[in-house]
């Protein structure tokens, strides 16, 4: 590098891309308020868990999956369920989303319609591929 490259054609360091993290936040409104923040963070959660799902060595369960459930609970306790249409399809299609809810008192039973659109957009996916 000589010194004349400008910043968007070279590389950014750590503390760059900090500072410009630092530049926008909330700009999309996530975390306007308190209870906006944390429908996020369980929008966040659901999908860390999907994740992690993929991720576990048995390809099912692992124990960041039983600790992602503890936030979901946790956070759900605060702001109540995220709504079917929010949540990753397959943590729908295996029943995970209405089980947690089930298990915290807070039942969430899918229609026929909600489990028929969540398969159609499993298979739409599983096209893409």
């Amino acid at each position: 590098m000589n010194g004349s490259e400008g910043y968007a054609e070279r590389e950014r360091t750590l503390l760059e891309s900090v500072e410009e993290a630092i530049a926008a936040p909330g700009s999309t409104g996530e975390y306007a308020t308190p209870g906006s923040a944390l429908r996020w963070l369980l929008t966040l959660t659901w999908g860390d868990l999907q994740s992690a799902r993929y991720e576990a060595a048995n390809g099912i369960w692992s124990i960041r999956c039983a600790a992602l459930v503890d936030r979901i609970i946790g956070i759900t306790h605060l702001v109540g369920p995220l709504p079917w249409d929010e949540v990753p399809v397959d943590l729908l299609l295996d029943g995970v989303y209405e089980r947690i809810h089930e298990a915290i008192g807070t039942p969430t039973p899918l229609s026929d319609e909600a489990r028929r659109r969540a398969q159609e957009v499993k298979d739409r996916r599983g096209n893409a591929r």
